[in-house]
């Protein structure tokens, strides 16, 4: 319906507010290529990034593979920060921290079994899933213990109560 108006108008000569429409709509359609060719141009370059990463990756975990520590350095800076954006999405800040702590050592421990040709990133993430895991069950049973602890108290403080009222009603 808008674009039968516009044309109307604007073939027939009559500009008021109709040429405003046919102006932003060509701006908004010159902005759109632009954007456009702006993202192409972003995912060509991250493409580019990629393939670069992924040589550089391999010769870096044959190196971490080998037991050299830049290498494992270098492993430690490229991916600390966005395991730590993981981490944070599931668990506090003080425990995001230590888990990233703890997969980097699980890491170092295990470097022989890494596959060079498998995703490096995916590796890493399970293991600091899986600790996540077993830091939420390791919780879950202490949160038990301290509540059959607390039932336990509160029977004891009840039958010395009891046995206090007893008391003083002997007396």
């Amino acid at each position: 319906m808008m674009a039968l108006f516009g044309t109307y108008y604007w073939k027939n000569n009559q500009y008021g507010a109709c040429k405003e429409w046919y102006r932003n709509k060509m701006l908004y359609n010159i902005g759109a290529y632009q954007y456009k060719r702006k993202i192409k141009k972003k995912r060509y370059l991250f493409l580019q990034k990629q393939i670069f990463m992924v040589s550089d990756e391999c010769t870096l975990l044959k190196q971490f593979k080998s037991g050299e520590r830049e290498a494992f350095d270098r492993l430690f800076k490229m991916y600390a920060p966005q395991l730590g954006y993981f981490c944070l999405r599931l668990v506090r800040q003080e425990d995001a921290e230590e888990i990233v702590q703890e997969t980097f050592i699980k890491l170092w421990e295990t470097r022989d079994k890494i596959k060079v040709e498998l995703n490096f990133n995916t590796y890493i993430t399970t293991i600091a899933k899986n600790l996540i895991y077993d830091m939420f069950r390791k919780k879950l049973v202490e949160q038990r213990y301290y509540q059959k602890f607390q039932s336990l108290i509160q029977e004891q403080l009840a039958v010395e109560n009891e046995l206090f009222r007893k008391n003083l009603q002997e007396v």
